[in-house]
């Protein structure tokens, strides 16, 4: 049985947080009890409900703010049930190349390629550093 599994068994919601009585998953993550009507959440129902209502948040923020473990937060993220946003929603482009860059205005290649006259300036290197900088 996959990781993804074994710890989404252990949080699946078999009965009513409210009346005991049986629930019927309505969506990934979120139950309804048929007798009462109350709806219970799992814990990707918690994580899905929290970033609807607060946008994309840091991994350690929705820890913190919805009980749910690291481990099943990073299973999810696995399982790619969750994704990683990038660091803003406005998309930056190198200037010379036009190739998608999280920061500044020229891509680490085409800067590499300028004989380094922009030497001293912070750039993302691309590699396996999301959203750490240094200094070329």
């Amino acid at each position: 049985m996959p990781r993804y599994n074994r710890l989404l068994k252990r949080n699946r919601i078999t009965k009513c947080s409210v009346c005991g009585g049986n629930v019927r998953q309505v969506r990934s993550g979120e139950f309804v009890c048929v007798e009462c009507g109350n709806t219970d959440l799992d814990d990707f129902g918690k994580v899905r409900q929290y970033l609807n209502e607060n946008g994309p948040q840091t991994k350690e923020k929705i820890i913190l703010e919805t009980g749910v473990t690291r481990d099943v937060v990073n299973a999810f993220l696995e399982e790619q049930r969750l994704e990683v946003a990038p660091l803003s929603a406005k998309k930056l482009n190198c200037l010379v190349c036009g190739k998608e860059i999280s920061s500044g205005t020229i891509c680490s290649f085409c800067l590499r390629r300028t004989d380094g006259g922009m030497q001293g300036h912070a750039v993302n290197t691309d590699k396996g550093s999301e959203g750490k900088m240094r200094y070329m």
